[in-house]
């Protein structure tokens, strides 16, 4: 009967102990994900310089009970298909909303997005496939937005322009890959330590935390290779129904 018991304890202690680990694996690996896609690239990265710096001339000016907005002519060469375009903003956000040709089904463009200061704060590519309407839908902004510059790069099988080419400093792409790098071989570590006992149940040598944490790195540069690119190359994908 003691045995039995002891036997029992002892398992409902294993049962508790891998239950925890698992959580814990879980919740490292959400927070991991969260790091990657939301904070470390937003953070670290700096934007340098963009090919395109062009103020477009405001012909209207609106106020509302919740913001104001001022419409633009984007340059001559791009009128044809969005006669004007609207930087608005709404209960503290702001957005940008063009006008369209109505011929006009699929449009690709890219916003440049500048501080008082003339401070390049970021580059939104937007894909967006309409309907009939005479409207894009609205692009959110960075709230520290002062102007733009507007660039078109297909409409509908024309290429119009080629793409927006952003350039970041060294320094900041070093320290976005470096904080990838670490966080991987953190993450690996605590796989290590929720799993250890499942490697040698599928046959893997049991790993020591130093072996871990080194291949763990060497999948983080791939990891943050793969992220920047992701995060330099983003663009809004909007299609209207």
């Amino acid at each position: 009967m003691l045995a039995n018991k002891s036997m029992n304890q002892n398992l409902i202690e294993l049962v508790v102990a891998n239950v925890a680990r698992v959580f814990i694996f879980f919740i490292s690996s959400g927070l991991y994900i969260f790091l990657l896609k939301k904070t470390i690239p937003q953070l670290t990265l700096k934007h340098k310089s963009v090919g395109v710096n062009t103020r477009d001339r405001g012909i209207k000016k609106y106020r509302f009970d919740d913001g104001r907005a001022v419409v633009y002519e984007p340059e001559l060469i791009y009128r044809k298909y969005v006669p004007q375009y609207m930087l608005f903003s709404k209960n503290k956000d702001k957005f940008i909303r063009c006008r369209i040709n109505s011929n006009v089904r699929h449009i690709k463009y890219d916003v440049i997005a500048y501080d008082n200061n003339d401070k390049l704060i970021d580059v939104i590519g937007v894909d967006e496939r309409l309907k009939h309407q005479k409207y894009t839908t609205s692009v959110l902004l960075p709230p520290e937005t002062s102007y733009i510059s507007f660039v078109i790069r297909r409409v509908d099988n024309m290429f119009a322009s080629n793409e927006v080419k952003v350039k970041y400093s060294k320094k900041s792409l070093i320290i976005c890959a470096s904080l990838i790098v670490v966080a991987t071989a953190l993450l690996g570590l605590c796989v290590n330590y929720c799993f250890s006992g499942l490697w040698q149940f599928l046959i893997f040598d049991k790993l020591s935390n130093g072996e871990m944490f080194i291949k763990s790195a060497i999948i983080g540069v791939v990891a943050a290779a793969l992220t920047i690119r992701a995060y330099t190359k983003k663009n809004v994908k909007v299609t209207n129904r």
